[in-house]
């Protein structure tokens, strides 16, 4: 049972980690919320939370489709989407903040040499807006954003196209989502995908369950270990 436990940690050894952005990273949902309000007010329609949820994943092209059909919005496409974007990219720019122990677990994966990455159906221009004004940037190798795909989480796509872009094999790949909608969407692509934003557990987890990318397990020759008693006390 040991020999086998063993064998399967070093089968699904991670050496990449990629987060999604909005909820995960960055404790932004209550302010995309109080947008998607706003933005109904002024056409004289009142958001719910319940709804609001329905749109943690796709990208704003998406929404604004969603919106517009469902409340039967008069102004076009392209005027609604202006100014919910305008609206998104003031609050990225000037009021979202990482999630509490971001940056102690990202420090603790970059120590240990895990490549990470980004998953987001948020644009690009809002992405590192974020980051940069927070000081995360530094700390990733590849990105996915909304502007990359056609279908939105919970589509597989995202991470299909992230698993090209990071270089790594499934199996070497760890997510982490705070949606219902980023989990399914990792699950559906094939990779592991942990759903929470508790992050000392998944440095936890990891140190439990993960060997270090920093060393790897190398075939040798066998030796032997002579073991001789000592008085002496460590």
């Amino acid at each position: 049972m040991l020999v086998m436990e063993f064998w399967n940690l070093i089968m699904n050894k991670f050496k990449c980690i990629v987060f999604d952005l909005d909820g995960t990273l960055v404790d932004s949902t209550s302010h995309l919320f109080n947008v998607y309000k706003q933005f109904l007010k002024k056409y004289g329609h009142i958001g719910t939370k319940k709804d609001f949820e329905k749109l943690n994943g796709p990208k704003l092209d998406q929404i604004i489709n969603l919106l517009k059909k469902k409340y039967r919005l008069k102004p076009s496409k392209l005027k609604l989407k202006k100014y919910y974007d305008e609206e998104i990219a003031n609050i990225y720019q000037n009021k979202i903040i990482p999630n509490k122990g971001v940056e102690q677990l990202l420090d603790f994966l970059k120590l240990n040499g895990y490549v990470m990455g980004i998953a987001t159906s948020s644009s690009k221009k809002n992405t590192n807006s974020v980051l940069k004004k927070n000081n995360l940037l530094h700390y990733f190798s590849f990105f996915v954003y909304g502007d990359d795909v056609k279908i939105s989480k919970p589509d597989s796509e995202i991470y299909k196209i992230c698993l090209k872009r990071s270089g790594f094999q499934k199996n070497e790949i760890l997510v982490i989502e705070d949606s219902k909608n980023g989990f399914d969407s990792a699950k559906n692509s094939g990779l592991l995908c942990k759903k929470t934003t508790n992050f000392k557990l998944i440095e936890n987890w990891l140190l439990k369950n993960n060997i270090s990318p920093k060393y790897e397990i190398v075939e040798s020759d066998s030796f032997i270990i002579n073991v001789k008693p000592s008085k002496k006390i460590f």
